[in-house]
C-alpha cells in the first residue's frame, strides 16, 4: 500500500461535470442496424455537399465521425481509437480527430452492480465489503467504477464492475467490423496494409477488455517491474477480483488531467500547490518519459496508454500509473530493430535509424525503397531542427508532429506499418498529452539520449564483475547489427518477387468481385426505383420482381446513397486491377 508520505494536498478544483446519470439497462437488439445507418448517412450527406462543390471537407467530416462513434460506444470507440493510429491510411485530419475519442457513458443502476458482484464473488455484497459506494464516480462503455472498504485492508478500494451488457454489445460490434474489413480485404483496397492484423488486434482488445482477469496479472507484473523505476502502481485485492470485477487500492494522488485543467484555469493554485507537494514538473516529466523507455527496451513490458487520465502525481516528484488495462510487449527481434533505431536517431543517424525502421514495417513497395528513405529522413532532419526553436508551439516539435510527416510519407507510397510500431507510437502519442505541460520545451533527441547514457551506466554496472562477458555481448551485438543490415537488402529483393506472382491473382479475384459488385448495383437500384420514385417504373407491367422490391425492408434515401456509394467505390478500386 501507498507510503502515507507519499499522499499529496490535493488540487481540490471545483467539479467539471455534472454528476453520472444513471439509467436502466435495455439490451439493444437493432444496434447494428442504427450504426450501419448512422455512418451511411454521415457518408451520404458529406457525398453530396462535395458534389455540389464545397470545398475541402475533410476536418468536418473527421469531427462528426468522431461524434457519431462517441454515440455508438463500446467497441467502435476502442476501433477508432486503434484506427487513429493508421496515419499511413487515412488524412492526418481525420487520425487527429479520432485521437480525441472519449469512451463515454452513462452509469447502470446499482441493482445490477450488486448483481454482477454477487455472482463473481459468490458472496452478499454486504459480506464481502463493509462499506460500498453505490454512486459510481466514473463510467465507460464497458464498465464503471465505485469506491468501496474490506474489513481487512486500511483504506479506501476502488471496485471496477463490467456492464451486464458489454458481451454482447462489444460481440454485435466485433462482428460488423470483422465483416466490415473482410470487405475491404477481398476487395484489394489497400492490399499492402495487413487487414487480418488488424482484425486480431481488435478481437485481442475485445477479449482483454471482457475479462478483467489479464488487467490483474498486468498490474501484479508491473508492480514488480516499475519499483525499479520508483514508479508506483495500485495493489491488487485477488481476494476481490475477478472476470467480471476488478478491486485495486485507491491511491489519492494529483490525476494529471486535473494538473492540466488547473494550469488552464488556475495557475496560481496548481503552483502552489506544486511547492507544498515538492513537485518538480520538469523532473516529473523526466521521469515519466525515462520510465516508459526502460518499459520497453529493457523491460519489455509497458503501460500502453498513458494518457493525462491514467497518471498521478504524488508527493517528492513521484508518479503513480493507474488502468493497467492496456499493457503491451514487443517481439523480440522488433524490440532489437527498434532499439537500434531509437540509438541511431539520438545520434542522428538518420540513414541508419531509417534502414531499422524500414525494417519494422509490414510492406514495402517493389521500388523506389531509396527515394521513400530519403523522403522520411528530410523528414526526421526538419523535425529535429525543430527542438531549438522556442517560439514553435510544443506540439509541432512533438512525437505526433513527426508521426503525421512520415505517416503521409508512408501512406503516398503505400507503406504499411506494423501493429507493434504504431501501439509504441500510441503510448508516445498519449504520453505527449502530458510532457505538453511538464516539460514545455521538450528537446526529444535529448531525452533519448539521456536514456541511453543511463542505459548504458546500468548495463556497465551489471557486467561490472564479468569484463570478458561485456567484450562477447558487444562483439556478438555488433556482428547481428551487420545480419541485420545485410536482411534489409535481402529483404528489399525479396519483396520484389514476392508481388509480382500475387498480382495476376488480384486481377483474376478483382474481375470476379466486379460481377458480384454490379449485381448487387442493378439490384439495389430496381428496389430503390420502386420505393422511392416509383414513378419512374409505373410504365413496367405489374411483375412479381415488381411486387418483390415493393415488400422488401425499406431503407431511407440516405442509408441508399450510402450504400451506393460504397459500392461504385469498391467498383472503382477494382477497375485499377
Amino acid at each position: 500500500m501507498l507510503q502515507q508520505d507519499l499522499i499529496p494536498i490535493p488540487l481540490d478544483l471545483p467539479p467539471e461535470k455534472r454528476p453520472l446519470q444513471i439509467h436502466e439497462i435495455s439490451l439493444d437488439r437493432n444496434r447494428t442496424f442504427f450504426i450501419v445507418s448512422g455512418f451511411c448517412k454521415l457518408f451520404g450527406k458529406y457525398f453530396f455537399k462535395r458534389l455540389f462543390g464545397s470545398g475541402n471537407l475533410t476536418a468536418d467530416f473527421a469531427r462528426e465521425l468522431r461524434h457519431l462513434i462517441e454515440r455508438a460506444g463500446g467497441l467502435m470507440v476502442k476501433a477508432g481509437q486503434l484506427f487513429a493510429l493508421r496515419l499511413d491510411l487515412f488524412p492526418p485530419e481525420v487520425c487527429t480527430e479520432l485521437t480525441k475519442l472519449q469512451d463515454r457513458s452513462q452509469g447502470f443502476s446499482f441493482e445490477y452492480v450488486k448483481q454482477v458482484i454477487e455472482e463473481e464473488l459468490g458472496s452478499p455484497l454486504g459480506e464481502v465489503f463493509v462499506e460500498f459506494e453505490e454512486e459510481p464516480f466514473a463510467a465507460a462503455s464497458v464498465s464503471q467504477v465505485h469506491r468501496a472498504r474490506i474489513a481487512t485492508i486500511k483504506g479506501m478500494v476502488v471496485v471496477k464492475v463490467q456492464r451486464p451488457d458489454a458481451a454482447k454489445n462489444f460481440g454485435q460490434d466485433l462482428q460488423l467490423i470483422q465483416f466490415i474489413l473482410s470487405i475491404l480485404k477481398n476487395s484489394g483496397f489497400q492490399n499492402y496494409l495487413d487487414w487480418n492484423g488488424i482484425s486480431a488486434e481488435i478481437r485481442q482488445i475485445v477479449q482483454e477488455e471482457m475479462d478483467y482477469r489479464y488487467e490483474a496479472a498486468n498490474l501484479e507484473h508491473m508492480n514488480q517491474t516499475l519499483r525499479k523505476h520508483n514508479i508506483y502502481v495500485p495493489t491488487l485485492i485477488p481476494s476481490h477480483s475477478r472476470k467480471r470485477v476488478l478491486t485495486t487500492e485507491y491511491v489519492p494522488g494529483i490525476l494529471m488531467s486535473d494538473y492540466i485543467r488547473a494550469a488552464k484555469t488556475n495557475p496560481e493554485r496548481l503552483e502552489t500547490i506544486l511547492r507544498i507537494n515538492n513537485i518538480d514538473p520538469v523532473l516529473v516529466g523526466q521521469r515519466l518519459f525515462e520510465s516508459f523507455f526502460r518499459q520497453m527496451l529493457e523491460d519489455n513490458l509497458f503501460h500502453g496508454d498513458l494518457h493525462p487520465g491514467n497518471i498521478m502525481l504524488l508527493r517528492d516528484s513521484r508518479i503513480c500509473l493507474i488502468d493497467l488495462g492496456a499493457v503491451g510487449s514487443l517481439d523480440a527481434h522488433f524490440l532489437r530493430y527498434y532499439k537500434r533505431s531509437l540509438f541511431a536517431l539520438a545520434e542522428k543517424d538518420y540513414d541508419r535509424a531509417l534502414d531499422y525502421s524500414l525494417m519494422l514495417c509490414d510492406s514495402l513497395p517493389s521500388e523506389n525503397i531509396e527515394g521513400i528513405k530519403a523522403q522520411l529522413i528530410q523528414c526526421y532532419r526538419q523535425w529535429d531542427g525543430k527542438m531549438n526553436i522556442r517560439s514553435l508551439s510544443y506540439h509541432e516539435k512533438s512525437i505526433g508532429a513527426i508521426g503525421v510527416a512520415a505517416g503521409t510519407v508512408m501512406r503516398k507510397n503505400r507503406v504499411s506499418s506494423s501493429w507493434q510500431l504504431l501501439r509504441v507510437f500510441r503510448t508516445w502519442g498519449s504520453m505527449d498529452a502530458s510532457l505538453n505541460y511538464l516539460i514545455p520545451n521538450a528537446d526529444y533527441m535529448g531525452l533519448i539520449g539521456g536514456y541511453f547514457h543511463g542505459a548504458m551506466e546500468r548495463m556497465q554496472n551489471q557486467l561490472k564483475q564479468t569484463d570478458v562477458g561485456e567484450i562477447m555481448i558487444r562483439l556478438v551485438d555488433g556482428l547481428s547489427e551487420i545480419s541485420d543490415l545485410t536482411m534489409m537488402s535481402m529483404r528489399e529483393k525479396a519483396v520484389r518477387r514476392h508481388i509480382e506472382p500475387k498480382k495476376d491473382f488480384l486481377v483474376t479475384l478483382a474481375g470476379e468481385v466486379r460481377k458480384i459488385v454490379w449485381c448487387g448495383i442493378i439490384l439495389g437500384v430496381w428496389v430503390f426505383l420502386h420505393q422511392h420514385v416509383a414513378f419512374m417504373v409505373s410504365w413496367l407491367p405489374i411483375n412479381q420482381y415488381s411486387a418483390w422490391a415493393n415488400n422488401a425492408s425499406k431503407l431511407a434515401v440516405e442509408v441508399w446513397v450510402g450504400l451506393f456509394l460504397l459500392l461504385f467505390y469498391l467498383l472503382s478500386r477494382l477497375e485499377r486491377r
